[in-house]
């Protein structure tokens, strides 16, 4: 007996139908790949205990100066503080809730007898303190020291809370505070290396960008010569939608460019370059960043950049993505973010004819490869202060990933899979193959997996046939019996366990041409 090796190489392709993916893995879920072996992405736990009354949009996980672990989080109504298995609110009074992805911009936006009548306006451009202009409302949150610097475009102001851990009794700030002295207005803020709270899109100015005094996030006064807060409007063609640290400074982004901002003491304190044209992001939070470099999603393409260049990021499974995505849902809800655990950064995002995030695209930046699959998260915070990752479900918990084999205590068999694209073995499609037997590497795990085939007659065939299940034994071969010109092959997790899956080995009996 004579077996046939079949080795796929990591990741999934997607540019095309199945037929065009021979010798490829061309679709899955929840699967990822190590080393170059096929591995199930790993289960979750829930956190939290009572759900948020809507999704969170961002959060980031910080400890305190007496090393007390809390998440800060931002939902369409409410800043949340998670501080052990509680959720606790921290929402200033007077905060402006973040708009429903159904209010577009134009006649009628906002509410009765806000601005002047028969003219068009931009969504979110209402409210006391409203985001003057719109490409999503975000959320953005920051550390300064123990503390959290956050603010919601809607709201335009800016909030601080501490755990105030260096007072004799420590006690976590009942809500969180507006920044009185700051701009109001505001898009974005972020704290810099150099201890300077930045805003972007600030005092209601879209390409204005101001900072406070070093140190100092009460001090604004740009005309005081004896202090370092500053502020710029950029010369730039779009409006600033979100920042992001990088290694050499903080990226800001546009929806056509991309500046950075360095640090260049005095004088001017920071300098702003434009180091990148036509490629803005498809929405404000379609960015990720890992290791000192960023990677965001452009209207039709994936780019990086590093060490002061953009570059476009080849991507195996971009016509799946840009076909599936649902357009202009993914402007307020596509969010991204790095893994920590794996380095592989994700992008969550709402599929054809949903508003919330029912995908995810991950790319492994290390390997090369790219996987897709279905998850209804919101919002990711990766692993580091959590030693595993954070995510928010659309179900309004809290999810940490990466743990164990299941789904919050439940089985995921049926959940994790992966299909490979039409192979033809041998003569390329010319003659019927007929399969009698299969050795699958598994690592030893081989009860955890079952091997499905789907079969054509012809290529072009509308009538695929699924054969199967068929069960490994112990030692990893697998009896069964199925023909066809175009054969795909499914592997699909039927015990919640650790599995791996290498180099498979096929008995063939080539058959007749007809």
């Amino acid at each position: 007996m004579t077996l046939t090796a079949l080795k796929f190489p990591p990741g999934m392709s997607r540019l095309g139908s199945d037929a065009m993916q021979r010798g490829r893995w061309w679709n899955g879920n929840l699967v990822r790949w190590r080393n170059g072996a096929l591995v199930p992405i790993g289960g979750w736990d829930r956190l939290t205990q009572v759900t948020m009354s809507t999704p969170a949009r961002k959060m980031l996980a910080w400890r305190s100066a007496i090393d007390v672990r809390y998440v800060a989080i931002g939902t369409d109504q409410q800043l949340l503080l998670l501080d052990g298995a509680q959720l606790l609110n921290k929402t200033p009074a007077g905060f402006v809730p973040l708009p429903p992805i159904e209010q577009g911009g134009g006649y009628g936006t906002g509410p009765y007898d806000y601005s002047t009548y028969d003219t068009p306006r931009d969504a979110g451009a209402f409210g006391p303190a409203g985001n003057p202009y719109s490409r999503g409302a975000i959320w953005t949150i920051d550390t300064w020291g123990e503390d959290i610097m956050a603010l919601a475009s809607s709201d335009g102001r800016l909030l601080h809370m501490s755990p105030n851990s260096t007072d004799a009794q420590p006690v976590f700030d009942a809500v969180a505070t507006v920044v009185a002295t700051a701009p109001t207005h505001n898009r974005g803020v972020i704290v810099t290396e150099e201890r300077h709270v930045l805003l972007f899109g600030a005092n209601g100015n879209p390409r204005g960008v101001a900072w406070c005094s070093r140190e100092d996030f009460n001090n604004w006064n740009f005309a005081d010569v004896n202090n370092t807060a500053g502020f710029i409007e950029l010369d730039c063609q779009g409006i600033l939608i979100n920042a992001v640290k990088v290694r050499g400074g903080i990226l800001l982004f546009t929806e056509k460019e991309l500046w950075l901002a360095k640090y260049v003491g005095l004088p001017a304190i920071y300098g702003f370059e434009r180091v990148g044209q036509q490629c803005g992001m498809i929405g404000a939070n379609a960015f990720a960043a890992a290791a000192g470099t960023a990677y965001w999603v452009g209207a039709g393409s994936f780019w990086t950049y590093s060490n002061g260049t953009v570059t476009a990021i080849p991507c195996e499974v971009s016509d799946y993505f840009f076909r599936r995505i649902e357009l202009p849902a993914a402007a307020q809800r596509i969010t991204g973010g790095a893994i920590g655990r794996f380095p592989e950064v994700w992008w969550l995002f709402p599929d054809a004819g949903e508003t919330e995030n029912s995908s995810y695209i991950a790319f492994n930046f290390l390997e090369g490869w790219w996987s897709t699959g279905k998850l209804a998260r919101s919002c990711i915070d990766g692993a580091g202060v959590w030693p595993r990752p954070l995510m928010a479900g659309t179900d309004g918990h809290l999810y940490q990933h990466e743990s164990g084999w299941k789904a919050a205590g439940l089985p995921r068999a049926g959940m994790v899979w992966v299909e490979s694209g039409a192979q033809a073995i041998p003569g390329g499609g010319d003659r019927i193959m007929h399969i009698v037997g299969a050795q699958l590497d598994n690592g030893g795990s081989y009860d955890c997996t079952q091997l499905y085939a789907y079969t054509r007659e012809t290529r072009d065939d509308v009538v695929e046939f699924l054969e199967g299940p068929f069960d490994p034994y112990a030692d990893g071969w697998v009896e069964c019996r199925f023909s066809g010109r175009d054969i795909r092959l499914r592997i699909e997790q039927v015990e919640d366990e650790q599995w791996t899956v290498g180099e498979m080995r096929f008995d063939v009996v080539p058959g007749g041409r007809r």
